[in-house]
């Protein structure tokens, strides 16, 4: 805005506004950006969840159908319960983890 300003002419009245204007402008544009960053890192957030959550839900279908099976013996379905505990454990420590990750960056100022 200010090179504008210069071809403009400074000493204009369309120049000066566009002098007077040009550091608020750079405020609300550094502010907007800001804001879209912020946006954009919690949409990103969000999307590492669905995904990890997806993977789990998959993971615990295929152990659940294989323990539905009728052509399985008992030893491999306790086996296959034990995985299933397991997965819910790991669920849970992916969740306190990611609910760390969140908190820190939202008191953290970048």
């Amino acid at each position: 805005m200010i090179a504008i300003a210069q071809v403009v002419g400074g000493d204009t009245v369309i120049g000066q506004a566009l002098l007077y204007v040009a550091p608020t402008v750079a405020v609300l544009f550094g502010a907007a950006m800001y804001q879209i960053r912020r946006q954009a890192q919690w949409y990103s957030d969000r999307m590492d969840v669905r995904r990890e959550r997806a993977g789990i839900e998959r993971a615990r279908a295929t152990i659940q159908r294989q323990m539905d099976s009728n052509h399985i013996s008992e030893a491999r379905k306790a086996e296959l319960l034990k995985l299933l505990e397991d997965l819910d454990h790991s669920e849970v420590q992916v969740e306190l983890s990611k609910i760390q990750i969140l908190d820190q960056r939202r008191h953290r100022i970048p």
